[in-house]
């Protein structure tokens, strides 16, 4: 019984502590969501609501796998991962992803999609692309607003909320980590 009221009482500290994460930083920066809303275009829930939703699910998963090992009655094990992905989910997964791009995506939501837990969905897809599932959507957004700048029929913040950026500012970020360029010098090429 005392392990599963501290167990409730971690869980319960850990999603306080989460859900305050982003006003946190706001506050330590001395930014007022006013302010965060006019300067940046962003409010708390705009941007906790993008991509930290994969990453979020991620730390809450990696939370409850803690939890569970270091206060269940039994020991846990994790079931060991091994191989990679079959092909055939494999694809799912990735079309899945493909098609969902404009959409805030879930490792649970593509787990879903290859009937899998998203944990062992996670190790699995990692072991078969070599990279996160959180950072294969950014790779794939990233991939997908190069070709749609480069067709030059849309703007660079129409681009950025076709393929699921937060805004502009956000698909700068990583188009310019990925290609080492700006949006706008691909508009020019």
């Amino acid at each position: 019984m005392k392990r599963t009221v501290a167990i409730i009482l971690a869980a319960l500290a850990a999603a306080a502590l989460l859900g305050g994460l982003v006003h946190a930083v706001l506050v330590a920066a001395h930014v007022s969501e006013p302010a965060a809303t006019t300067v940046y275009g962003l409010t708390p829930r705009r941007l906790w609501a993008t991509t930290a939703a994969v990453y979020g699910e991620s730390l809450a998963l990696a939370l409850a796998v803690h939890l569970l090992r270091e206060y269940a009655g039994q020991p846990v094990e994790p079931p060991i991962a091994t191989g990679e992905l079959s092909r055939e989910k494999l694809m799912r997964a990735v079309d899945y992803i493909e098609d969902r791009l404009h959409e805030d995506l879930t490792v649970a939501g593509i787990a879903r999609a290859v009937h899998m837990s998203p944990f062992h969905f996670t190790r699995l897809f990692k072991k078969s692309t070599g990279q996160s599932p959180y950072r294969y959507v950014i790779e794939a957004r990233a991939k997908r607003a190069k070709a749609l700048l480069k067709s030059r029929k849309f703007s660079i913040s129409e681009v950025a909320h076709q393929v699921g950026f937060a805004d502009q500012s956000h698909l700068t970020h990583h188009v310019k980590r990925f290609y080492g360029v700006t949006p706008k010098m691909l508009l020019g090429l």
